[in-house]
């Protein structure tokens, strides 16, 4: 993917304008959540992009993928933690990042645990405010996707973000 240097790229994705659309969710019987969902979702510069994650199959197989892709490439995150695939435009070598279940993140506690400790090492450090990694506006624009997602699943309806 096409990238302005030294920026990370959940900039690069940030929703100034985005739209999500939850298609076709699922509950399992019993459950009284969704428990399996497709969310798709567009970009203001044109990207899109789709995250599917069922928590109704036996931990262990893929539970969650998300797929985004414009002029530049693709990329594809599997289980959110265990691989990535990036696919350049113009170029028919991919790069694949792995994370294996022994050595690297167990699960999805981990997550939380890898961005606390990195937030308190930018902290300590010093880092400037609008240079670290996931800050409170970066945090909130999620939110505001979130919401729209779950908006999306009661509605059956396009949401529109702005941030």
């Amino acid at each position: 993917m096409s990238r302005v240097k030294n920026e990370r790229p959940q900039k690069m994705l940030a929703p100034a304008q985005f739209r999500v659309l939850a298609d076709l969710p699922t509950k399992a019987p019993g459950r009284k959540i969704w428990s399996t969902a497709h969310f798709s979702m567009k970009f203001k510069n044109g990207v899109v992009g789709g995250l599917t994650g069922s928590y109704d199959i036996e931990r262990g197989h893929p539970m969650e993928r998300c797929e985004v892709a414009g002029t530049g490439g693709r990329f594809v995150l599997d289980d959110m933690w265990r691989e990535l695939t990036l696919y350049p435009a113009g170029n028919y070598e991919k790069t694949v990042y792995s994370n294996p279940l022994f050595g690297g993140m167990r699960d999805f506690e981990d997550t939380f645990r890898n961005r606390i400790h990195s937030f308190l090492e930018q902290v300590v450090q010093n880092v400037p405010p609008d240079q670290i990694d996931g800050s409170g506006a970066e945090g909130l624009a999620a939110q505001r996707v979130l919401q729209a997602a779950i908006e999306s699943l009661e509605n059956g309806t396009v949401v529109k973000v702005n941030s």
